[in-house]
């Protein structure tokens, strides 16, 4: 799970998780994207889009996406794939 670590209560967020839940969290020092950026991507993202199906379609966003110029542009654009 990726947490933002200026949010609230932050302590209390990490300890109430399950044990099972692996936090991962931000912060300004390093980009997010990069930071979500792990080695298994690429079998993460099949498997994701194996349990999304046929047409499924996966949409993220957060206030600062459209900041990163460079991560919009690598985005598709609706109904390309």
């Amino acid at each position: 799970m990726f947490i933002d670590g200026t949010a609230a209560d932050l302590p209390i967020l990490l300890a109430s998780l399950r044990p099972e839940i692996e936090p991962i969290q931000l912060d300004a020092a390093k980009p997010a994207p990069r930071r979500m950026a792990r080695a298994d991507w690429a079998a993460d993202s099949a498997a994701t889009g194996h349990a999304l199906g046929e047409g499924g379609g996966l949409r993220l966003w957060n206030c600062s996406s459209v900041a990163d110029e460079a991560l919009v542009a690598r985005l598709p654009q609706d109904g390309a794939g």
